[in-house]
């Protein structure tokens, strides 16, 4: 339940270089290192790589007269001039004909479901516009490719309409419908979207997944069909030919085919002993397959995709080609050479037409998920000559649309005289990387001058708050280029000082702390180590304290509000054996637990709900204790002014929100989301200054919200009107069916719980902090302790002396 309704962020950065930053185990590393072209204080040239873009969303057709409440994209391929696409709509029911779903009791004769549940298949041209439909509820689209002349083949298998006799027996309508197959075929259409010729395939592949599968034309005209671990080979005519597998390895995408040589990537998952990918030559003649070369490195940096013309990898900033020849990794493509807004990178792929051409897919998916089309041709000049390069460099920085998006806006802006370059840490990352030595080469890298302009989400990590590595961000929010401290929730940058120095502005933030049921707990705003003890003393002995929290997890909440005050990493001293250490240790052994209890967690579900019939699928036991009233206290993070009407909603007793026990009475803690903070040897601190200052004034669009409060305060009130409009539209939706309301929260938001989560804000004062490195020594040494096979005493005095190692080697 912890892991539920708190959304811990772990510190994972590495700044080893700018481009690639691991190095290869299993092939060999880049044959050339493009870090210098995209290093901070650089001064771009006319040569430098750039490509134009030109971006076309989808326009995939909407009934008219309904209204689309969903719309998911289950498949797009961008080839040639084309794009074929499969999505699925969902519309909402007419009012009348819901009641009649809900209450079990609708006819045929006044609702057809294929009108409100579309599947579709539809072709559009380059620039995403509709030029025919190819079917709908009745078709599979397996893949598409392109020939040398620019056609597109598409394989899909279609079912034709089954109409079956009315007076036919029971038996024989059953039989007709067992052999009702689809028909399987291969359409190739020209550069006019004309159909030039249908290639039947005599081997039907209905009962093979369309999800996951690649379609290829061949150099002799082959067709390869890869699906379930297998390709699939088929001559020009549709004849099947030959099957390629490996064994107990799955084969993924296409055949390779480089140098006059045919390849196959083959792919083995094992939790137990990692992923490994290997490239083995093949011969498609008899399909016998070679010892091939491991690969294995190329997982790290992105999702994989085989074509015809070699191994890929996808990842959120670059895309890389393993070099057959020179078994190395090879950076096709970086998006710091191009404008498009990075908030499309999500699940982006991309299929190399040349060195000069990239075709591309994004999404921008927030309500409704549309896909858009990316065509990137290589520019003579760069556009961008003459600015200079600030690098922002972070972890998992996907996860930050608004921020991605509005570097990728400054950067295309002609008034700026800086363009953006943006360095994702976690890029590369194998899966055996230890986060407390990636966090270890970011501190040292930065210290000495190496690293970038601007750190992203790295407030947490209390080693980056001292004047050695971070700039303090007072003196340019109070400069003459400065920002007026009024228009945001300055007591929340206060609470992120470290000895009065801002190191990191927390431009988005959420609250931590823990809810409580109010008929059950009375504290209010926080309490302490002694409070928090009394308070679970008089919990009626039926109903549980605290929920089933970890030992690890919930020494990281305590710690997370103590361990700044513990570690001066200016002087490289530690305190970590005293009294407040030993309260919080004390109070995870009284209420942490080893494993979770039976009664709380998820489990599969099947219910029966007044008026709505029976429901299954994910229930959550933890969230059923607090609906039942049999819960006190849940671990919480409030991030937005839904979170209180939330859990007012479904706590029966009501719900309060406070601090973690501390050893003074506190409120919550505020918890950076997203923060940003100049580094003390970067030499473009002002166009550093200049694009932070930009994005706290930026209105971010109402589609882009990201998780968190804006802290700038007109931000946040416009966000909380949008919140409470579209939750309150929410609950309207089920006001005739308060039970299935209960279950899907659908709670009405006030302005009274507006005011209660603004003055929670208003009323934070301190923050949360963290060291994977010191946080390791910690659990290691208290493990014992709640184990009971050593005193605290003796783990205190370990961990200080463990702890001041690590400091001191700094």
């Amino acid at each position: 339940m912890a892991n539920v309704h708190f959304k811990s962020r772990r510190f994972v950065s590495a700044l080893l270089c700018v481009s690639l930053l691991f190095s290869l185990s299993s092939c060999k590393k880049k044959s050339k290192d493009k870090s210098d072209l995209y290093s901070a204080g650089r001064v771009i040239e006319a040569t430098d790589p750039y490509f134009l873009a030109e971006v076309d969303k989808v326009n995939i057709p909407v009934s008219q007269g309904k209204k689309l409440q969903n719309m998911s994209i289950n498949e797009c391929i961008y080839a040639g001039d084309f794009a074929v696409v499969s999505y699925t709509q969902i519309y909402q029911l007419p009012s009348e004909v819901e009641k009649q779903v809900n209450s079990s009791s609708i006819t045929g004769e006044v609702f057809d479901a294929s009108e409100y549940f579309i599947s579709a298949t539809a072709l559009f041209d380059k620039k995403g516009v509709l030029i025919r439909e190819i079917g709908q509820n009745n078709c599979n689209i397996y893949g598409v490719t392109v020939d040398k002349e620019g056609n597109i083949h598409m394989l899909y298998d279609m079912y034709e309409p089954l109409e079956i006799d009315p007076d036919a027996t029971l038996e024989d309508a059953e039989k007709a419908i067992y052999e009702h197959h689809a028909v399987t075929q291969i359409e190739v259409i020209d550069a006019s979207g004309n159909t030039l010729r249908t290639i039947s395939v005599p081997e039907g592949i209905e009962d093979y997944s369309a999800w996951g599968s690649s379609f290829t034309i061949l150099d002799d005209g082959t067709y390869a069909f890869s699906n379930s671990g297998l390709i699939h080979l088929y001559a020009p005519n549709g004849n099947p030919l030959l099957t390629l597998s490996d064994k107990d390895r799955s084969l993924i995408g296409s055949v390779v085919q480089s140098d006059g040589k045919n390849y196959v990537a083959s792919e083995k998952r094992d939790l137990e002993e990692g992923n490994s990918l290997i490239l083995k030559e093949v011969d498609l003649e008899t399909g016998k397959l070679g010892d091939g070369i491991d690969i294995s490195s190329l997982l790290s940096y992105g999702s994989v995709v085989s074509t015809k013309d070699g191994v890929f990898a996808n990842s959120y900033s670059s895309f890389f080609k393993y070099d057959i020849a020179k078994e190395t990794i090879e950076e096709v493509f970086n998006w710091n050479d191009t404008d498009v807004d990075r908030a499309l990178m999500k699940n982006i792929s991309c299929t190399p037409v040349s060195d000069n051409e990239i075709l591309a897919v994004g999404h921008r998916s927030y309500d409704i998920d549309y896909p858009y089309l990316i065509h990137l041709t290589r520019a003579e000049t760069n556009p961008h000559a003459g600015k200079k390069m600030i690098v922002i460099g972070g972890e998992h920085l996907s996860d930050c649309d608004d921020l991605v998006s509005f570097a990728s806006l400054y950067s295309s802006r002609p008034e700026n005289s800086a363009r953006v370059v943006i360095v994702d840490y976690t890029a590369g990352m194998g899966e055996d990387e230890s986060l407390a030595n990636i966090e270890r080469s970011i501190y040292l890298d930065t210290l000495s001058g190496s690293g970038p302009d601007i750190l992203v989400n790295l407030y947490n990590s209390v080693a980056f708050r001292t004047d050695s590595i971070m700039e303090d961000m007072n003196q340019y929010i109070d400069g003459e280029r400065g920002i007026n401290r009024s228009e945001y929730f300055d007591n929340i940058m206060r609470a992120c000082e470290t000895d009065g120095h801002l190191y990191h502005i927390p431009v988005r933030f959420s609250l931590n702390g823990l809810c409580v049921n109010k008929s059950l707990v009375s504290n209010t705003g926080g309490w302490t180590y002694d409070e928090f003890f009394e308070a679970s003393t008089k919990i009626p002995d039926q109903v549980s304290f605290l929920e089933g929290v970890l030992y690890n997890d919930l020494l990281e909440l305590l710690l997370g509000a103590s361990l700044p005050q513990f570690i001066d990493y200016e002087n490289k001293t530690v305190d970590l054996d005293n009294e407040e250490m030993r309260r919080i240790l004390e109070t995870v052994k009284r209420y942490g637990v080893v494993k979770q209890p039976e009664d709380e967690g998820w489990y599969y579900m099947e219910k029966e709900i007044p008026g709505e019939g029976s429901i299954s699928g994910d229930g959550d036991l933890t969230m059923e204790k607090i609906m039942e009233g049999m819960l006190a206290v849940w671990v919480c993070q409030m991030d937005s002014l839904y979170t209180i009407s939330y859990w007012n909603f479904m706590c029966p007793g009501g719900a309060e929100l406070l601090g973690y026990p501390g050893k003074e009475k506190k409120g919550m803690a505020v918890h950076p989301e997203t923060s940003l903070g100049i580094v003390a040897s970067s030499k473009s601190k002002g166009l550093a200054w200049d694009f932070i200052k930009a994005f706290m004034e930026y209105d971010v669009p109402s589609y882009q919200y990201p998780y968190g409060n804006s802290l700038r305060i007109a931000g946040f009130e416009q966000e909380s009107q949008a919140i409470m409009k579209d939750r309150n539209a929410f609950r309207e939706s089920y006001i005739d069916r308060p039970e299935m309301g209960k279950y899907m929260g659908a709670t009405e938001v006030t302005e009274e719980d507006l005011k209660v989560t603004r003055a929670l804000i208003e009323n934070a004062s301190f923050s949360t902090g963290g060291d994977p490195a010191i946080f390791d020594i910690i659990c290691e040494e208290a493990a014992a302790y709640f184990a009971g096979d050593r005193s605290i005493d003796d783990v205190l005095k370990n961990i200080e002396n463990r702890a001041s190692i690590v400091v001191k080697e700094l």
